[in-house]
């Protein structure tokens, strides 16, 4: 565990809360008072997938190529 004063977690923010590891606490001081804990959480585990689960999700509107020319510029 460390700290940080309160304008030091302001300024760099974004850089203290990707430093930290899983489970990891910085203390956030104000003078000598500890005001607040910063604490990263463990990374939630993904799920698996499953076979058949976005099943009805895609519908085809049409069938014809007019919609191609808006991707020309990707395509060989």
């Amino acid at each position: 565990m460390h700290w940080v004063t309160v304008e030091e977690a302001q300024t760099n923010l974004s850089q203290l809360i990707s430093s930290l590891h899983p489970g990891e606490v910085v203390q956030i001081i104000s003078g000598q008072t500890i005001v607040a804990q910063l604490m990263a959480g463990a990374p939630t585990p993904r799920q698996p997938r499953q076979s058949g689960s976005a099943v009805g999700t895609l519908s085809i509107v049409s069938d014809n190529d007019d919609h191609l020319h808006d991707f020309k510029d990707y395509m060989p």
